[in-house]
């Protein structure tokens, strides 16, 4: 590959290798972009590809091509390249860019960057200290990066390492040196200790001594037939675990060094020889190894440089059996701390760290029996629990936290009362994190200080550098950086200590927060018997993904509280108490996170938030509340990698809270209107039921009602509109609460479903599905009463579309009647208005605009509006999409808030409306009519049926632009459409007989016939 594209030096950077081009490349090929390397500062290869799949010039990379070859060879220049790169903007700034040969990046390498042209809104070039402008700050942050990974990762060894038996080792003869002793713990098998004992005897040094200990319910050494030397050792007595037998050993033992021996494992005879010399040429008193497992099968690899307190920390893992210490050094720093659960010899050579870097062998002298190990773990021991932290993956975590962290000084340290740190921790999502920050940053709500977080947890270089831009892009936002992947508890917890205020608030990368989130949680925390508080989490549709964490009876793994079901089922939540929450939007004081040194990374990825509030809760009493209030969208299991460790995290939670959990569910469940009768494993994970989540059947209590009163049924109202602050612009979402109210009103229980989300997974416990039938079709649900509004757009539902449903509305007397004819169980209903919301009194007329439209433009050129300005009227439009159509002088706003459009229709001269040309056709009446008039305003409409008989001279209708022109422009408009007082009076007969509250009283009679006649009461 010839592209001057392809930056060697950068590629070797980020590889860490120095490598030819030719072998570069091919390396890129093979390995490299599978692995998130770039072939230059500012093309990243997996982003190009996802912008490819939207662009207009090709749908993807084909299969097994690569990203960075289709953009060279097909010259998609014009598709962006990297998340820093405003390719958009450097395009309109340079559009001859695009015809360079090497595309916008050679243009910006060769002219660009030097006379310091923008490629983002951030980045202010300086030609003199970066001369290759956004290139030259990509390459520091990345050389700043290499130098993390490079100090601080271990470099493993992948081919043979060289053997003791290599060389010829002759023993060592120095006084600084003496004697050893091996100590060797037997376990489990007899031939194991007997095969590693024979190892030791065939040392080339003589100057050891063996000592062989016991541990409860492990093997007798006396039955092990050892040979008859007297340098070996039975140390009478069990010890209650292997690290205590150690610590015995370690105490009893005669030589100036000791050497741990795990049983199975072997040693090379010049073994010891070839680590007393490491010892004496650096002068050192601790060294290690190599050791590896010669099967054919095991993957090979081994250290390859010395285990220093910096690649300890980072995650090297060096083996017990690889490890000489001197006697006295060992038991001066201690020992092994027998009070871990796990990372006894991490914490044992950090502690030897702390005094000195250790001595490195770099030879082979240990083969280790991995299988033997691995039989030990599952072998059953009285003693040994469900889970050993010390076989986990996460096992020296936990020592981690404790040696990166000085939790003593941050529980000393100043904090400030008003600040929140929003903590967000990352492994390698740029966007999603990217996204995170943006809503963090949106919201920030006056009078209340935050400062943002962001955990780069062992980021990729792309990643790595947007993430340093982050700081540049936004106010307050600070980046703590580790080498590697520390996991979510332990990465939250880097972040824990840069935080500066007293409230700290966890934040999954995967969310958007919503307006308002932050301040209840911050209020639920002024109340001192609160120990922390969540937001309510949704789905992206609308639904809930968790209103806090609950327990089933028996104690088992804990369920989120309604799942699956409405945001509106959440009302009152803030009431209710809870045992636990869930961390990915989750407030807690800074006081009490570091008296519990914050999260246990024992647990990796998975219940670290729910043992964070059970260890919090037996601190002090108090409880745990969710806010539905905060609202924040979570895209749920987007991290890589986020189930690897669920069953064993599960285990953990368990093991550990065994008899100590709570069984809350059932009363939780009970507030919110629902009867738990039994547990069900839906979801089967692990043969071991208690491992799976029990999840609750559920019923719903009966609504206490008086004598004669309609029963309460539960409503699902399904509507077009999309869920979040797009969904606001559509006049579906106000229609759907609106009659929602009303059917409250009549002692109704109603939920709303937005588009995507109409099959939630508690529909079953729905008693009436509405769907209010516009863009967007919906199934019937089986066994429920199915009704359905057809309010917009009738040419879009066919036939059928109709079957199943058992009542069908139309918003047109006429298309009803049309329906009916063909067999369809139709009736006609209007569409209608919230007289609460659109009365005379709001505002007085004639006191605002003189033409109003409020309605975005659906991306098409809209009768109406484009009628008025060609007459040049003096309108005023509120709405999306409009720029691309009409002079900016007649777009007052894109949103005209709900609540205000009443006065809004009120106070104008004219309200224009319009329809879709089906609406038009088939005699669909807009709601917009219906609010306008009902408000007390003049309204002017294109043609529909049945205008005049509903409205009367309250709403005109105009044909072309020249009647518009004539009828605005009429000197007397009362005369046109009567006096205030006749619209007034139009205004309550809309009000009366078009009310939500009317329309409601159908929807609930038709329920509740339709339910008899099923036997259903």
């Amino acid at each position: 590959m010839g592209s001057p594209l392809f930056d060697l030096e950068w590629y070797r950077l980020v590889l860490g290798r120095k490598l030819r081009r030719r072998a570069a490349v091919k390396h890129y090929l093979d390995a490299g972009r599978a692995r998130g390397l770039t072939p230059h500062p500012l093309f990243a290869p997996r982003y190009f590809a996802d912008q490819l799949k939207t662009s207009r010039t090709k749908t993807a990379a084909e299969p097994g091509e690569d990203p960075f070859v289709v953009y060279v060879r097909e010259r998609t220049y014009t598709v962006p390249v990297h998340p820093l790169l405003d390719l958009g903007r450097y395009l309109a700034e340079n559009p001859d860019a695009v015809e360079h040969p090497d595309g916008p990046l050679g243009h910006y390498a060769e002219t660009g960057a030097a006379r310091g042209a923008r490629v983002n809104a951030w980045y202010r070039p300086d030609p003199a200290s970066e001369p290759r402008g956004l290139v030259d700050w990509v390459y520091a942050d990345a050389r700043a990066w290499a130098e993390r990974r490079q100090a601080a990762l271990p470099v493993w060894g992948r081919g043979r390492a060289r053997s003791v038996a290599d060389v010829d080792l002759a023993p060592v003869e120095d006084p600084r040196i003496g004697s050893t002793t091996v100590v060797l713990v037997a376990e489990r098998d007899e031939e194991e200790v007997r095969r590693s004992a024979a190892s030791v005897l065939a040392q080339t040094t003589t100057d050891w001594q063996l000592l062989v200990l016991c541990v409860e319910g492990g093997v007798d050494p006396a039955s092990c037939d050892l040979p008859d030397d007297p340098r070996i050792s039975i140390v009478p007595g069990p010890s209650a675990t292997t690290w205590a037998a150690r610590n015995r050993g370690l105490a009893e033992a005669r030589g100036s060094h000791v050497a741990f021996m795990v049983a199975g494992d072997e040693w090379l005879p010049g073994r010891l020889s070839s680590v007393h010399r490491a010892l004496l040429e650096t002068g050192s008193s601790w060294a290690h190894d190599c050791a590896r497992d010669e099967r054919p099968d095991i993957a090979r690899r081994h250290a390859s440089r010395p285990a220093t307190r910096d690649r300890l920390l980072a995650g090297m893992v060096i083996d017990l059996g690889t490890v000489v210490v001197s006697r006295e050094v060992a038991l001066s720093v201690g020992g092994f701390d027998e009070s871990l659960a796990s990372g006894q010899l991490l914490e044992l050579l950090l502690r030897l760290s702390d005094r000195e870097d250790g001595a490195f062998a770099e030879r082979l002298g240990v083969t280790l029996d991995q299988a033997a190990r691995r039989h030990t773990r599952r072998s059953p021991h009285p003693q040994r629990p469900w889970v050993q932290p010390e076989n986990l993956a996460s096992a020296n975590d936990p020592v981690l936290n404790e040696h990166l962290i000085d939790w003593e000084a941050l529980a000393a340290r100043e904090v400030d009362d008003g600040l929140v740190s929003v903590l967000i921790p990352t492994n390698g999502d740029w966007q999603l994190t990217r996204e995170a920050v943006r809503c963090v940053a949106a919201a920030r709500e006056p009078g209340l200080r935050t400062e943002i977080v962001v955990i780069d947890n062992g980021c990729g270089p792309v990643t790595s550098a947007v993430l340093a831009a982050l700081p540049h892009e936004y106010d307050g936002v600070r980046v703590v950086r580790s080498p590697v992947n520390r996991g979510f508890g332990l990465g939250n917890n880097l972040g824990v200590a840069e935080a500066r205020g007293a409230t700290v608030v966890f934040l999954n990368n995967d969310t958007e927060v919503q307006p308002g989130w932050l301040a209840p949680l911050v209020d639920a925390l002024r109340d001192e018997t609160v120990l922390g508080a969540q937001s309510l989490l949704l789905y992206p549709m609308g639904s809930v993904q968790s209103a806090g964490v609950v327990f089933p009876r028996g104690g088992g793994i804990p369920h989120m509280l309604l799942n699956g079901f409405a945001e509106l089922d959440t009302v009152g939540l803030e009431q209710d108490e809870f045992h636990a929450l869930t961390g990915a939007a989750l407030a807690v004081r800074f006081s009490d996170v570091v008296a519990l040194h914050g999260f246990d990374p024992i647990f990796r990825n998975g219940m670290e938030d729910v043992d964070l509030c059970l260890r919090l809760a037996r601190t002090r009493p108090g409880r745990f509340v969710v806010r539905p209030d905060s609202r924040v969208i979570h895209h749920e299991s987007r991290a890589p990698g986020r189930f690897a460790s669920s069953i064993v995290n599960r285990r953990l939670l368990l093991d550990r809270w065994a008899g100590q959990l709570p069984e809350d569910d059932v009363q939780a469940w009970a507030r919110r209107g629902y009867e738990v009768i039994g547990h069900e494993n839906r979801h089967v994970v692990d043969p071991d039921r208690r491992l799976c989540l029990a999840e609750p059947v559920l019923t719903r209590l009966p609504t206490p009602r008086v004598q004669g009163a309609r029963p309460c049924l539960r409503w699902a109202l399904k509507i077009a509109s999309p869920y979040g602050p797009k969904g606001e612009h559509w006049g579906d979402t106000h229609f759907a609460r609106h009659l929602a109210d009303a059917l409250r009103d009549l002692g109704q229980e109603v939920v709303i479903d937005h588009a995507g989300d109409f099959h939630r997974a508690s529909a079953h416990l729905d008693d009436v599905v509405l769907l209010l039938r516009g863009l967007t079709p919906c199934t019937p649900v089986v066994d429920r009463v199915n009704l359905m509004w057809l309010i917009s757009h009738p040419d879009r539902v066919g036939a059928a579309d109709y079957v199943g449903w058992d009542r069908v509305y139309a918003a047109s007397r006429p298309y009803a009647e049309k329906l009916a004819a063909t067999g369809v169980p139709a009736a006609p209903l209007l569409q209608a208005t919230d007289p609460g919301v659109f009365h005379p009194a709001l505002a007085e007329p004639d006191s605002g605009h003189d033409v109003l439209f409020v309605g975005n433009s659906r991306n098409e050129k809209r009768w109406m509006v484009m009628a008025a300005v060609e007459q040049k009227l003096p309108l005023r439009v509120f709405g999306n999409g409009w720029e691309q159509f009409i002079p900016e002088d007649f777009i007052s706003g894109h949103y005209l808030p709900n609540a205000e459009v009443g006065a809004a229709y009120r106070a104008a001269r004219l309200v224009l409306n319009d329809h879709w040309d089906d609406m038009s056709e088939h005699g669909f009446l807009s709601n917009r009519l219906f609010d306008a008039v009902a408000a007390g305003a003049r309204v002017v409409t294109d043609g529909a049926a049945g205008v005049e008989a509903v409205f009367g001279d309250a709403v005109r209708v105009v044909h072309d632009a020249e009647e518009l022109a004539d009828l605005a422009n009429a000197a007397d408009l009362d005369a046109v459409f009567g006096s205030d007082e006749v619209r007034r009076a139009h205004a309550a007969r809309i009000a009366a007989e078009h009310s939500f509250a009317a329309r409601a009283e159908v929807l609930l009679e038709d329920a509740l016939r339709i339910r008899a006649a099923r036997g259903l009461h």
